[in-house]
């Protein structure tokens, strides 16, 4: 869709083929650098009356209409569905406990219909998730309480990232508390699986985890990359991460990699990055998933695999105020992968409203946010949603044909 406009939070729904689509939300700075004290057990914590966070104030409900999924068959043996979403964080000193508490795993009700018939899901857990001090010193500092990944966990994600660039905010001991958290969390029923970090030295935190799912024949190969080079975490412009991607590939049926990079606030990738993400297809991955920009980015099938630029936040515990000066829109992803003996079978993305604080405006309609609570679109937000997607996707430097269509609530994106 050419011409598209693209202002931050008002948006004006025109009249598209397709009618709708998939974006992102975005990264709120801290009101100032902070250092978080040691917080006090989280189960005293959740005695704190709920009490939801002051929010703009919005002339329609809070919630948008949640599409109607239609009942689906059991998959065959061979068919692998992947759920992703993007950037999660809850961390100290941005915003009241409180504002957490109060909701808990609700917080991704909205998806939990999709979620539950998937095989995977997979999300960004941004920062620490630990109950250290930070010792960052960069501003920004992303310290969660490790208690709260249980939310996560209990809301059906079970694939986690570890590589980016607030990985070591509590040190490489709060990195290794994250990992430690997933895995006490994991029941031989319920495996968790984590990539990027946290092994016993720099050349083994890249070494792919492989899944292996039950009553499903083959396996899954995970990598993960951080933007930048970390101890304890691999990075996406490692010399050897493309030999990585391959080798991971001659071992598995497919590769799922994330990848933690990107310019913030941005809605179109560099033409070097998006030279870089396809060489992650060509070297073997069949999807990849991009998260860092905090919003929303375009998706490509490309060779055989996906590439999705940026799924932007998914909850993210932070205000909204830095997209304004980026003119960037709080629209985020969650990514539907259907593999089928490997292959590429179908391709989907529901869009989701993620903005913390300002309400969203499409089509004379008006959306309440809800406090770290993704949001399913439908209707003029949905098509708003779909239009903006569609731009995106035409954007990306190098990008062939782009086929996006609307269904089910989902924007489908078909080989070209």
């Amino acid at each position: 869709m050419a011409g598209v406009a693209t202002r931050a939070v008002v948006r004006t729904t025109r009249s598209v083929a397709f009618a709708c689509a998939l974006g992102g939300c975005a990264l709120a700075a801290p009101p100032e650098p902070h250092r978080p004290t040691p917080a006090a057990p989280e189960d005293a914590r959740l005695e704190l009356p709920a009490a939801r966070p002051k929010l703009a104030p919005a002339t329609e409900p809070a919630r948008a209409p949640t599409p109607t999924e239609p009942a689906r068959a059991p998959a065959p043996a061979d068919v692998v569905v992947l759920h992703a979403g993007g950037d999660v964080t809850y961390p100290f000193g941005y915003t009241p406990d409180r504002a957490f508490l109060a909701a808990g795993a609700g917080l991704f009700s909205d998806l939990a219909p999709l979620l539950a018939r998937g095989d995977l899901a997979f999300a960004n857990l941004e920062g620490a998730f630990s109950d250290r001090m930070a010792s960052d010193p960069e501003t920004g500092i992303l310290v969660t309480p490790r208690a709260r990944l249980r939310w996560v966990v209990d809301a059906g994600f079970d694939l986690f990232s570890v590589a980016n660039n607030h990985s070591l905010n509590a040190g490489l001991d709060g990195l290794a508390d994250t990992v430690r958290a997933v895995r006490a969390l994991a029941t031989p029923a319920r495996p968790l699986y984590t990539a990027g970090g946290a092994a016993s030295d720099d050349e083994d935190a890249g070494a792919p985890t492989f899944i292996e799912l039950p009553g499903k024949p083959g396996r899954l190969a995970f990598v993960a990359f951080a933007p930048a080079r970390f101890h304890r975490v691999d990075w996406a412009g490692s010399p050897t991460a493309l030999a990585r991607i391959s080798a991971a590939a001659a071992e598995a049926g497919a590769v799922i990699v994330s990848v933690h990079d990107g310019e913030e606030y941005a809605h179109v990738p560099s033409a070097a990055l998006a030279a870089r993400y396809r060489g992650f297809v060509d070297a073997g991955a069949r999807v990849v998933l991009g998260h860092h920009p905090h919003v929303a980015q375009g998706i490509e099938r490309y060779r055989g695999g996906v590439i999705f630029y940026s799924l932007g936040n998914l909850s993210f515990g932070t205000l909204t105020s830095r997209t304004q000066t980026r003119d960037a829109i709080l629209y985020g992803l969650l990514a539907e992968v259907t593999l089928r003996a490997g292959a590429l079978a179908d391709v989907r993305a529901y869009p989701l409203y993620t903005g913390n604080s300002e309400p969203l405006v499409a089509g004379g309609a008006k959306l309440a946010p809800r406090f770290c609570h993704p949001q399913l679109l439908s209707g003029a937000f949905l098509a708003d949603a779909a239009e903006h997607l569609d731009a995106w996707s035409r954007a990306v430097p190098g990008s062939g044909p782009v086929r996006l269509e609307v269904e089910q609530g989902a924007v489908v994106v078909r080989a070209p």
